[in-house]
């Protein structure tokens, strides 16, 4: 099993034919040779997305999550 852990490598798998992948529609590395993009009939519901942290945070940390919504 592959699982490499970037576009390049995601993609390149899939152009190689070696796996198929859940992709961003607005992603530009899309437009590689050798593949085909086809939207998802009836897509699920967005997924939540949140911000995880551990420890306390360090300055610039604390400014990135006051960019967060409020609880």
């Amino acid at each position: 099993m592959l699982e490499p852990s970037t576009a390049p490598g995601i993609l390149g798998l899939v152009a190689a034919g070696l796996g198929a992948s859940i992709y961003p529609r607005g992603d530009p590395m899309l437009g590689m040779a050798g593949i085909a993009v086809r939207p998802i009939a009836d897509p699920p519901p967005p997924i939540a997305t949140v911000l995880a942290w551990h420890g306390t945070p360090g300055p610039a940390a604390q400014r990135f999550i006051a960019c967060a919504a409020p609880d």
